[in-house]
């Protein structure tokens, strides 16, 4: 294999495909890119088993191959070069040899047949979303899943459709995000697929470096889902089991309804967060006539109490509530007012942003 490429465009590639590279010591070539020539273009694949990424340039090709090349040695070379065309060719001994016209290197790859032959996907469904709308539905529900594989399926971010509308869902069991997006078209069959957090998590990486209009594909198997915009390719595995029914814990009666304004609502619940640290994060959201008052219980490092205005709608109430699950959930909603609804002390409280019907954040109570 020998071909000519531009560094800047190269570097690229390989930076969005090194998402996936593995950290196995037991299988070394998962540390590995798969360079291959594909036509005119250079097809960069990685995976760590659970995704793959797979990125295509241009290039200039003298003789087709592929070989596998340590991911961190070459994306650190390129580093430390001026933007500069670059030739790389495959010598004997499976030894990799790039030149630019400063400089002369030589790294040592593993045969492409030792490469996991990446997972196909036999489409069963297709739909399209925007970079930014799915960019912007893995931001605001992936941060619910659990971090625990005690119970995998809450380790996922659930994708189902009901209509027209996609829903993005995501818990741990003591909170749950919801999102909801409109879809062109109604799929022609039902869609219900879990994604592992970690694969949407980097999706939402590469997706932050795509136009906002860029279309993004994604089909869908039994076992498989695919993620493609351009020269762009993210397959992941999905997660068996079944998602919880988790629509009945989300409350349809609403006694109090608070708006208030998201930064001065932040700052206060992380003042008291300060205190409530020592207090497993417990802190205590009350209404008043015009203003809602947070607190928490005090402690061997003192105590605060926070005031701040509010539209309040309702009954007086109160709720005990994590505090850092409300951080949690105010640092990735974009609207610059909240909407809180309380029913009681002992039933999950309701989060989203103002006039927001297609995102519910709801947060379980704690014990006072």
């Amino acid at each position: 294999m020998r071909f000519f490429t531009a560094r800047k465009d190269f570097l690229k590639a390989l930076q969005i495909s090194q998402k996936a590279i593995g950290n196995s010591s037991q299988l070394p070539v998962l540390g590995n890119f798969l360079i291959e020539t594909e036509g005119q273009n250079l097809k960069i694949s990685a995976t760590n088993l659970e995704f793959s990424v797979i990125c295509k340039t241009t290039a200039e090709i003298k003789n087709e191959g592929k070989i596998t090349i340590p991911a961190k040695i070459l994306t650190n070379w390129l580093n430390f070069q001026k933007d500069e065309d670059i030739e790389l060719k495959v010598l004997e001994g499976e030894t990799v040899e790039i030149k630019t016209k400063t400089s002369q290197t030589k790294i040592k790859g593993i045969p492409a047949d030792e490469f996991p032959e990446l997972p196909g996907v036999q489409k069963s469904e297709e739909v399209s979303l925007t970079a930014e709308n799915l960019s912007q539905s893995i931001s605001e529900v992936a941060f619910s899943c659990a971090h625990s594989a005690i119970r995998p399926v809450l380790s996922g971010v659930l994708l189902f459709s009901k209509g027209k509308n996609l829903n993005f869902a995501a818990t741990d069991s003591y909170r749950l995000a919801e999102k909801k997006v409109e879809l062109e078209k109604e799929p022609k069959s039902e869609i219900y697929s879990i994604v592992p957090a970690r694969t949407m998590i980097e999706l939402e990486r590469i997706l932050s470096g795509l136009e906002n209009s860029e279309e993004i594909k994604i089909q869908i198997s039994k076992n498989q889902i695919s993620f493609s915009a351009g020269k762009i390719q993210i397959i992941s595995r999905l997660i068996e089991g079944k998602f919880p029914d988790y629509q009945q814990i989300i409350p349809t009666e609403k006694k109090t309804i608070i708006s208030v304004d998201k930064e001065d609502f932040s700052l206060a619940i992380k003042r008291v967060g300060i205190f409530a640290k020592e207090n497993n994060n417990n802190i205590s959201i009350s209404t008043e006539k015009d203003l809602i008052k947070i607190t928490t219980k005090e402690t061997e490092v003192g105590g605060e109490i926070s005031e701040v205005a509010a539209k309040i709608t309702g009954e007086k109430n109160e709720v005990f509530l994590n505090g850092q699950f409300i951080l949690d959930v105010l640092n990735v909603l974009k609207s610059d007012e909240i909407k809180i609804t309380i029913n009681e002390k002992i039933s999950p409280a309701i989060f989203s942003g103002k006039d927001s019907e297609n995102f519910t954040y709801v947060v379980m109570p704690l014990k006072n």
